[in-house]
């Protein structure tokens, strides 16, 4: 029985972070390369794995339940409180609206019907699933976990026999920025970091092992499956990559492509609206039924605007809202060392040299992806 709380948090950190930007991880990839994309993907995995780390040893540090702004706000004081609200909430609803967005066109291909309709009735259904809360989302995230891995696995076996391998040749530094910010974006699941520590409530001492596992598994998800349709469609990668994969290799890939397309937008879905009603609920005291209903409403105003550029919404998130928050965290994390009033089950080694390293790594982001924005 003590290995459920266990293999639940994995899940629901996996359903978390592999998202959305799992399908546009291969399309920024065909602009810079294959060697220079995997690269980017094992090293933006390793810095969000001692970022996660410390996140959850400052939560260990903590008495009571918070989700991060309320982490912000006790270690970095009131001045803080509204500044991390923002970052946290244009991050959560930006990410919610692009997997609004291309689980429209997921479901659009695989029904032959409209992806904007389709759009409306993802978030329909993830709201009704919502309304039910974490113990629901757990099991699901547990299955679709699963799922995924078998997914995955079928539509590398299928597509073997048809990748080229001079598709994995070339190399182009324009597109380093854009891939940073969609795979920064993709790896983004601090928000799931407080849920994984109610699940693991009195197993402490596995937290760090469960954060660990739910980082290497999108670090080779990610690679595989960027491999397998990078090699297959070359530089004719669409933004959401199942939809060209399975141009390519006929119906059947078109089936499972989206089916796993659906599976990783669902999960991490359910994993950060969950994050993003209980910080309203916790942080900001709103009743249940509000925080609901805020979670859900933002990014249908959003997406009935209009708003339904994929890459563009995944980068805008990744390298600004996600480079801010992380900065933020990493000060909160330091100062939690010092204040915290419970002793931790584990320590992350090092921690300041780390914590300045993630800061220049998302300053960086912002910088470029700032100016790239103005031009």
């Amino acid at each position: 029985m003590k290995a459920i709380p266990f293999f639940e948090a994995i899940a629901v950190l996996i359903g978390t972070i592999v998202g959305a930007g799992f399908l546009g991880i291969p399309y920024v990839v065909a602009q810079v390369g294959f060697p220079i994309g995997v690269l980017l993907i094992l090293g933006i995995g390793m810095v969000m794995l001692v970022q996660y780390l410390m996140i959850a040893e400052m939560a260990l540090r903590t008495e009571g339940r918070h989700q991060l702004a309320g982490y912000i706000q006790l270690y970095l004081g009131s001045r803080w409180k509204n500044f991390a609200h923002a970052i946290l909430l244009a991050e959560a609803y930006g990410a919610l609206l692009a997997y609004v967005v291309g689980s429209g066109r997921v479901l659009g291909a695989l029904f032959g019907t409209s992806p904007w309709l389709m759009s409306y009735v993802f978030l329909v259904c993830g709201a009704i699933v919502l309304y039910f809360g974490l113990q629901l989302i757990e099991k699901v995230d547990l299955l679709f976990t699963l799922l995924m891995g078998a997914v995955v696995t079928l539509i590398c076996f299928v597509s073997w026999s048809q990748i080229r391998f001079e598709n994995f040749l070339s190399l182009r530094l324009e597109g380093l920025l854009p891939a940073y910010g969609v795979i920064l974006f993709s790896f983004g699941g601090a928000a799931a970091i407080p849920e994984a520590r109610e699940v693991l409530f009195g197993h402490e001492k596995q937290f760090p092992r469960a954060i660990t596992i739910a980082i290497l598994f999108p670090i080779f998800i990610y690679s595989i499956f960027t491999a397998a349709v990078l090699g297959v469609t070359g530089a004719a990668t669409t933004e959401v990559a199942t939809i060209g994969l399975g141009a390519k290799l006929g119906r059947a890939m078109v089936a499972s492509g989206n089916i796993l397309a659906l599976i990783t937008i669902s999960t991490a879905f359910m994993g950060l609206s969950l994050s993003l009603k209980e910080t309203f609920w916790y942080d900001l005291k709103l009743p249940k039924r509000e925080a609901w209903l805020l979670t859900i409403l933002v990014p249908l105003i959003l997406f009935s605007f209009g708003l339904h550029n994929f890459i563009q919404i995944l980068f805008i998130v990744g390298v600004l809202f996600g480079g801010l928050l992380g900065i933020v965290l990493v000060f909160a994390s330091l100062k939690a060392e010092r204040a915290g009033k419970r002793k931790p089950e584990f320590v992350v080694p090092y921690k300041r040299i780390f914590g300045a390293v993630l800061v220049i790594v998302f300053t960086a982001g912002i910088f470029y992806g700032l100016i790239d924005f103005i031009r």
